[in-house]
């Protein structure tokens, strides 16, 4: 979580999983989102940081995020960051049972 002047501005929330094709963990960002106001300051880049200094310390062989087609901006911003395109996500969305979400 990034904050300013006690506000939160920023938060980063990530996801250890275990790798099949091989012994130990990569670490997935599962959400990355910095408010309107304080985006192109740097938030991002420590929130991205800090994700990746805990799946060190954690033993995770590698850093996984997958992002929206429409986003040029973020994947622009990922790939300065050191990120490569290496897959494609495949997403189906499931209807939910009554009641839920």
């Amino acid at each position: 979580m990034a904050e300013r002047a006690g506000a939160v501005v920023g938060l980063v929330a990530t996801q250890l999983v275990p790798r099949l094709d091989r012994e130990g963990w990569s670490c997935r960002i599962t959400d990355l989102v910095v408010g309107a106001a304080h985006r192109r300051s740097g938030v991002a880049t420590a929130l991205v940081g800090a994700a990746e200094e805990e799946a060190r310390r954690r033993g995770a062989l590698r850093l996984d995020l997958s992002s929206g087609e429409w986003r040029a901006d973020a994947h622009a911003f990922y790939a300065r960051l050191g990120f490569e395109t290496r897959a494609r996500a495949f997403t189906r969305r499931l209807t939910s049972p009554a009641g839920g979400r």
